[in-house]
């Protein structure tokens, strides 16, 4: 399975900023090139696969 980036959630990346970098260009680059937006995830279990049909 997939875990989720948790730690890339605009929040907590300004929070990481704030607390330990001390490259204010870095900090920049980031605010300016980085995206955040919520997007519909589907599960592994909510597509309908084919089965497997036993041959014998």
């Amino acid at each position: 399975m997939v875990s989720p980036n948790g730690s890339l959630k605009k929040e907590r990346m300004e929070e990481l900023w704030e607390r330990h970098e001390a490259d204010a260009a870095c900090q920049r680059f980031w605010q300016k090139h980085s995206v955040s937006e919520k997007v519909e995830c589907l599960t592994f279990e909510s597509l309908e696969l084919p089965r497997k049909v036993d041959a014998g």
